[in-house]
């Protein structure tokens, strides 16, 4: 594995997201990241074979997230301890895929996020094109992160 390079301009995102208190740096662990590609992989592998539609939009948002600890791990960072962890994971997304054409795919995981997050605590129900979505998004990025990943 051996990330791209971050642009200037992304690099100056991120040191902004670290002035805010938003984010740590870290040691690059590249373990880490090819651990959590791999568990995204093995998820989306099933995708197929999961017939519940909020199972699969739980799996397919956990893909997302895995994602972005996956990509967070490789350029050595991690969210800073504040509440919002999943929201920094979609900036750090937001920041690294920005140029990308998975910069669609990132502004939905966010849109996931909050729907999440109602699922989550308010027992809101999930419909099938709102599991859709998650499962394409979580495609989107994952191919996308493979990309930058190299």
């Amino acid at each position: 594995m051996n990330p791209l390079q971050l642009t200037n301009e992304q690099m100056e995102q991120l040191t902004s997201e670290i002035a805010v208190g938003r984010l740590k740096t870290v040691p690059i662990d590249l373990v880490k990241t090819q651990m959590f590609m791999e568990k995204a992989s093995e998820a989306i592998g099933e995708f197929a074979n999961i017939s519940s539609v909020g199972v699969l939009y739980d799996t397919a948002y956990t893909v997302c997230h895995d994602i972005g600890e996956a990509t967070m791990a490789a350029y050595g960072y991690k969210p800073a301890p504040i509440d919002g962890h999943h929201a920094v994971l979609g900036e750090f997304l937001t920041i690294l895929f920005s140029n990308s054409p998975a910069r669609i795919a990132v502004t939905n995981f966010d849109d996931l996020r909050k729907s999440r997050n109602s699922r989550m605590y308010s027992a809101k129900p999930i419909g099938k094109s709102l599991a859709e979505l998650a499962m394409e998004t979580a495609k989107e990025l994952f191919s996308e992160a493979k990309t930058q990943l190299n």
